[in-house]
This record gives structure tokens, C-alpha cells and sequence, in this order.
């Protein structure tokens, strides 16, 4: 692929560098602050090298494409700033962002079974328990990103509804509901369950389900 603008080893160290502890997870387990647009921003970064790798560059290896996974599954769980827009400064979005990177990944072909399982479950987890709203568009992305890869197989279909059984019954034990971050847990759960619904794409067997349980 010689007539592109950057090599696809140039491509690969831009990659290499976004990865970095110190890039990657600036200041993520501290208070919320500015580094949180670094971390938006090498997310968004990432996103755009997975799609050139798919899309002929073909720099990521197996193990390379592992280490990709496995960090950003990291900062999943670690990400606990979940500010949409931020007054005058602009675009966080991280969830938005790391989302991105999830739907991207249902579009490869080189990925197991096992790690589209890891990915969901990751995703859906942290969800479930921020204590902070996402109400920025965020739901509607991670709705999207569900939809994509429940459709493609019953198996993911099942181990989502076990997650959704699971979570439900969480819900109901968090029953001392007195404070701002217990309300979230329900309106996260409220809002993301009515994201999927309204996608037209969402396989029967999980619609029925969400409605049975919800409506």
C-alpha cells in the first residue's frame, strides 16, 4: 500500500504511543481533572488505528492486537469520569469514546467467540455500577455497540440475558436507595434498557425479555 500518506510502521508506533500507562490512563484513579481529555483523545486516536488496521494497513499482530484488548478493558474498570461535555472546554466523553473502540472490535474477523464475551462483560459490568450519570448519548452508543453483537450469534444473545438476570437481581438488593450515586444505578439501568428497545435491530429473543421484566 505504497500511495498512502504514513507507513503502516509509522502507523503502528502512533499506536505504540497511545498505549502507554502514562498516556493511555493519565491520572485515571485520581479526581476528576484535565487529563481526562488525554485519555479521550488517545481512546479516539486508537479507535481511528483499528480501523486503519482493518481497512488495509494490517500492522496489528496477534499479540499486539491482545495487548490493545486487554488495555482498554483495563481502563474500562478503572475510568470513573463520566462527564459528557465539560462547561467551555469541551468533549470528554470517555465512555462514548472507549465505546467506540468496542464496536470496532465487533467488526473484526480475527477475534474469538472468548473475547467478544470478555469485551460485553467488561462493558456491561462497569456500567452497572457507575454511581455517576451517562446521559450524554452514551447509552445510545453502548445500546448500538450490544445490538451489533447480539445479532450475530444466539450465544452472545444467552450470555447477555444471564447478565441482564444477573444485574437485575443486584439491583434489588441495593435497597437502601438514599443518596444521589443510588439513584444513578437505576437511571444508568433505565436508560440503557430503553436505548435497546427502540433499536430496530435488537434480536427478538432480548427484546422480549427487557419487556417481560420492564413494562
Amino acid at each position: 500500500m505504497g500511495h498512502e500518506m504514513v507507513s503502516a510502521e509509522e502507523v503502528a508506533r502512533w499506536t505504540d504511543y497511545v498505549l502507554q500507562d502514562d498516556i493511555l490512563y493519565a491520572h485515571v484513579l485520581e479526581p476528576k481533572n484535565q487529563a481526562v481529555f488525554m485519555r479521550a483523545s488517545a481512546v479516539n486516536m486508537l479507535h481511528s488505528f483499528l480501523m486503519a488496521d482493518r481497512f488495509g494497513y494490517f500492522f496489528l499482530t496477534e499479540e499486539k492486537l491482545q495487548e490493545v484488548i486487554d488495555k482498554v478493558a483495563l481502563l474500562v474498570l478503572l475510568e470513573k469520569d463520566t462527564r459528557g461535555f465539560i462547561g467551555r472546554r469541551g468533549w470528554a466523553h470517555m465512555f462514548f469514546e472507549l465505546t467506540n473502540i468496542f464496536k470496532e472490535m465487533t467488526e473484526r474477523t480475527d477475534l474469538l467467540r472468548g473475547d467478544h464475551i470478555f469485551m460485553m462483560t467488561v462493558l456491561v459490568e462497569r456500567y452497572r455500577r457507575l454511581r455517576t450519570p451517562l446521559e450524554m448519548g452514551e447509552q445510545n452508543e453502548i445500546a448500538e455497540y450490544l445490538v451489533s453483537l447480539l445479532k450475530r450469534h444466539r450465544l452472545y444473545q444467552d450470555y447477555f440475558l444471564m447478565e441482564l438476570k444477573d444485574w437485575r437481581a443486584w439491583l434489588k438488593q441495593q435497597s437502601d436507595v438514599d443518596n444521589e450515586g443510588d439513584w444513578h444505578l437505576f437511571f444508568n439501568y433505565q436508560r440503557l434498557m430503553t436505548a435497546l428497545l427502540v433499536d430496530k435491530d435488537l434480536p427478538p429473543k432480548v427484546m422480549a425479555e427487557i419487556i417481560e421484566q420492564e413494562i
